[in-house]
């Protein structure tokens, strides 16, 4: 990891790993920084390895994405588009919210945005500024979190993420649309994926295959476990055509 992690307690989560055009495999991850918010704070790094099982190193001394003054990022993905290329991420606000289910229940609720930023192919040279794709609504609660992007075959470009808290069972799948990765993005009025779909509980965390129809998320074992409970990885099927996606 680098040298911004905080070493004696890193809470190292949410990686996400890719291969680059290269044929490297670029890893981003989430770690407490040692920079500012005494341990409150998660920013997102990059490391890469030859193999996608590693080891991994750090490419550089800087996080990628750690605004602190917004409470940092976490949940980083990547996504190609042709000859583009980008990552997206979570600005972790919460970290900064006044108490409550996850820490940003309570009045007034912190925006926590979902951001995109072009890159260069090696997946951690920025081209120009980050953009932000969508924040959490009323219908939201205290957050969105964990973006995932892909491009149907219609040429509709479709962001996964997860709403409401992720230590109830009221967190879930969720999506927008729209005609440029960039957006502007239309959010659905219902989620993808709640609890009791296909029997699954609070299940959050989406990421899609290459195939664009198999879907990997996870959920709660324990419907009277939630918030303490282990937590499973599913795979189903997804129908993604237009500006709808449904359950398969």
């Amino acid at each position: 990891m680098g040298p911004w992690v905080q070493a004696n307690s890193p809470e190292v989560w949410a990686p996400s790993v890719s291969r680059r055009p290269d044929g490297r495999f670029l890893m981003y991850y989430s770690a407490v920084t040692q920079t500012a918010g005494n341990g409150r704070f998660h920013c997102v790094g990059t490391a890469v390895a030859d193999h996608v099982e590693g080891p991994y190193n750090s490419n550089t001394d800087q996080p990628f994405a750690c605004p602190t003054d917004q409470g940092g990022a976490v949940d980083a993905s990547y996504f190609r588009d042709g000859n583009n290329h980008y990552a997206l991420y979570k600005v972790d606000a919460n970290a900064l919210g006044n108490g409550g289910s996850c820490g940003n229940g309570r009045a007034p609720i912190k925006k926590t945005p979902i951001m995109i930023q072009q890159v260069q192919a090696d997946g951690t040279t920025k081209i120009g500024g980050p953009v932000q794709l969508i924040e959490n609504g009323l219908q939201d609660g205290p957050l969105v979190e964990a973006p995932y992007m892909i491009k149907n075959s219609d040429g509709v470009y479709v962001l996964f993420f997860s709403s409401n808290c992720w230590l109830t069972d009221k967190y879930d799948v969720a999506y927008a649309t729209s005609q440029s990765p960039l957006g502007p993005f239309d959010k659905r009025n219902a989620p993808l994926y709640v609890t009791g779909t296909q029997g699954m509980i609070g299940p959050g965390g989406a990421s899609v295959a290459e195939d664009g129809v198999h879907i990997v998320l996870h959920g709660y074992e324990d419907r009277n476990r939630v918030g303490g409970g282990r937590r499973s990885l599913y795979v189903t099927r997804i129908n993604a055509r237009g500006r709808k996606v449904v359950p398969a």
